[in-house]
């Protein structure tokens, strides 16, 4: 077993070396008839992509695998060769294969050719197979291509995906990072990718709060949670349960009242845990009439409006228009680039009376 070790180690140390030689020598072909004749091709083909060759001998090297019905390595090598187009087609054909998925992005990035950037996008989307490739490919691909309101359009359906699995920690991470790529960007972040952060980071958070001893905290949190449960398919049992269990301790009666009648619904009544069963069932008889304690509300720090602790946008501030920071800051109106100036009209019906003859004269 040691000598055949040692004889292929001797083998791949010779083998670059003479790829050394190679690289300097280009006329000679001792490295790549070396690596044919004792199977060592992978090992070849990996040190040209390491230590460079021509375009010339990249294109070798991809016709060598395209000949042996390799299509990733014939796919990659004609990638590194610059041949976008066979690259691409041969990378395809490799299925759902990741590397070569990963290859056929970078390929596509590389080429800036706008005909196959739709060639991929069609096939991730599954117009080419019928075959619908992961999301997180597309999102992959919008990324490199710069795309970046795609990126963030296609990372809150990777996250939905992600969450229906049951893989909470993965969606979070995912609109996280597309979150702080577009912070970084400048680019307004969706409110829909808002939202969905903030739902699944609430959920997440809730062990560590209740590790903290905050059982308010971590009862605002379910309460959140359990409103958008639709996002949770997988754990809504248990969802339910410990809201149940966390806002008793908290003192929320009504809101552990509604989470226990939820759980009295056929579909989720037998998948309760005995442990816990008989508490829920006795909850839902005896309903608390009192309505739970308001939650503080501190001042908003941009309006001084008073906002629910645990939310995190302020309905005031959302409400208001962006012209009095405008005519303060003394800019012009961004629809029409005229003046603004604060003007209190005497009579405001002039400014609501409708005018039908000018309305039909405007195409919408």
């Amino acid at each position: 077993l040691f000598p055949h070790r040692k004889q292929l180690t001797e083998q791949q140390q010779l083998l670059k070396f003479l790829k050394f030689i190679q690289h300097y020598m280009y006329t000679l072909q001792e490295a790549f008839q070396l690596a044919e004749t004792t199977d060592h091709m992978a090992d070849y083909a990996d040190s040209v992509e390491t230590d460079g060759a021509t375009l010339d001998q990249m294109a070798h090297l991809a016709e060598y695998f395209a000949n042996a019905g390799d299509a990733h390595n014939a796919g990659r090598f004609y990638l590194r060769a610059g041949h976008y187009r066979a690259a691409l087609e041969y990378l395809m054909s490799c299925g759902e294969n990741h590397d070569s998925l990963l290859l056929a992005i970078e390929c596509v990035a590389a080429a800036g050719d706008n005909k196959l950037t739709a060639r991929l996008t069609d096939y991730l989307m599954g117009e080419v197979d019928e075959i619908p490739k992961d999301a997180k490919y597309l999102f992959r691909l919008y990324v490199a291509l710069g795309m970046t309101r795609e990126a963030a359009t296609t990372a809150v359906v990777i996250a939905r995906q992600e969450q229906e699995r049951g893989s909470y920690t993965v969606a979070r991470n995912v609109l996280l990072a597309m979150y702080q790529e577009l912070v970084t960007k400048e680019i307004k972040v969706p409110y829909d990718m808002q939202n969905s952060l903030m739902i699944i980071h609430s959920y997440l958070i809730v062990r560590s709060l209740l590790k903290r001893n905050e059982t308010l905290r971590a009862a605002r949190m379910l309460i959140r949670t359990t409103a958008n449960i639709s996002r949770f398919p997988a754990h809504v049992v248990p969802i339910l349960t410990s809201t149940v269990v966390v806002c008793s301790k908290a003192g929320l009666k009504s809101a552990a009242h509604r989470a226990a009648v939820s759980l009295m619904q056929p579909e989720y009544r037998q998948k309760i845990d005995a442990k816990y069963k008989k508490k829920i069932e006795a909850l839902v008889r005896r309903a608390d009439k009192g309505g739970d304690p308001d939650e503080p509300r501190p001042p908003c720090p941009h309006c001084a409006f008073p906002v629910p602790e645990t939310d995190l946008a302020c309905d005031n501030w959302i409400t208001r228009t962006s012209f009095p920071r405008l005519l303060a800051l003394d800019e012009s109106c961004p629809m029409c680039s005229t003046s603004l100036k604060d003007v209190i009209p005497s009579d405001a019906s002039t400014f609501l009376r409708k005018d039908k003859t000018s309305a039909e004269q405007i195409p919408i």
